[in-house]
């Protein structure tokens, strides 16, 4: 018997963790891809060594990027009337700008596009004390403290939202700035997502183009 106080652990049988596992999957075909690879141009020194492989899969509509900055991927149908060209390699070439590529390969996890902004949050908030001053909801010296307060969260590890939730309710008064401070925060683009978008999908796109102009030169097109 398990003593006073102490927390028994439930066991799970093997049977019924792998009632949901599929037997071991049946080869059924194999597809061919097309890897682009890249780097930061030679006279870009402050990136020696970073690269991204850019893997295109005409046969499946699957996109996959590993790089020094993040991995991503996304599926989409490789049947040319739902893409609306001949194949995926096409269907990139044709884009005008990357943001459409980067949003489908970030859209499974937010986090890989936007991250919460304490030093952008603050200012947020000041600028709300601001408000309640002018509206005379707090006078000048209570406003004074809650800004001194706000910009007191900054000396501390507040770059995770619950963190920084947790100290925001520290504050004496801080309903009087926002009694749901989640609607009041700012985010800002993640450096991956800012390299996806400026660097890497830009140079597939153009690699994409380079791959169907040679098919047009080959006669393959």
């Amino acid at each position: 018997m398990a003593s006073a106080g102490r927390k028994t652990r439930k066991v799970v049988s093997e049977a019924a963790l792998t009632y949901f596992v599929p037997k071991q999957l049946a080869h059924v075909r194999t597809s061919a891809a097309t890897t682009y690879h890249l780097r930061p141009q030679a006279d870009d020194h402050r990136f020696p060594t970073e690269w991204a492989l850019c893997t295109v899969n005409d046969a499946t509509g699957e996109l996959t990027v590993c790089s020094d900055w993040g991995n991503f991927t996304y599926l989409w149908s490789a049947r040319p009337e739902h893409l609306g060209a001949p194949s995926l390699t096409h269907f990139i070439a044709a884009r005008g700008a990357a943001h459409y590529l980067a949003d489908k390969l970030t859209s499974h996890d937010r986090k890989l596009r936007y991250r919460f902004s304490p030093e952008k949050t603050v200012k947020r908030f000041c600028e709300i004390a601001g408000e309640r001053y002018r509206d005379r909801d707090v006078d000048k010296a209570e406003c004074k403290r809650l800004v001194e307060a706000l910009r007191e969260l900054l000396t501390h590890d507040v770059d995770e939202e619950r963190d920084f939730v947790d100290r925001f309710y520290e504050i004496e008064g801080h309903d009087k700035i926002a009694s749901e401070p989640w609607d009041c925060f700012q985010h800002e683009p993640t450096s991956a997502y800012l390299v996806l978008l400026h660097s890497i999908l830009p140079a597939l796109i153009a690699a994409c183009k380079g791959t169907i102009a040679g098919e047009v030169r080959d006669g393959r097109a």
